[in-house]
């Protein structure tokens, strides 16, 4: 499995929440230049277009969008595949088990 923002990736990080027990909803959303800076920041906008995340044509981002149930009055977070490749590198992840708990430590609240 590639670490990227992908739907697959996405569903990825909706088992493995479900399997560890916190609760979140990851999906896939295009973001818009004021989104982008807005959400995510100036060097992640730098950093998707390294990583394959922007769409020349569409002007757009891809990223993954993690949102909460209502109860945990928490804002959505958004994840780009450079984070994800910062994380994952940071770690010296190897197995998919290190994959796992790195999920959960990013995204858990």
């Amino acid at each position: 499995m590639n670490i990227q923002v992908s739907k697959v990736f996405a569903k990825y990080i909706n088992k493995v929440a479900k399997e560890m027990g916190f609760e979140c909803e990851a999906s896939v959303v295009w973001l818009n230049q004021k989104q982008m800076y807005a959400f995510m920041g100036t060097e992640a906008m730098f950093d998707a277009v390294d990583y394959g995340d922007y769409d020349l044509q569409l002007v757009t981002y891809k990223a993954i969008k993690i949102l909460y149930p209502y109860e945990y009055y928490a804002c959505p977070q958004f994840i780009g595949t450079a984070m994800l490749m910062r994380e994952w590198k940071r770690r010296n992840g190897k197995t998919e088990q290190d994959l796992k708990d790195m999920l959960r430590e990013m995204i858990e609240i």
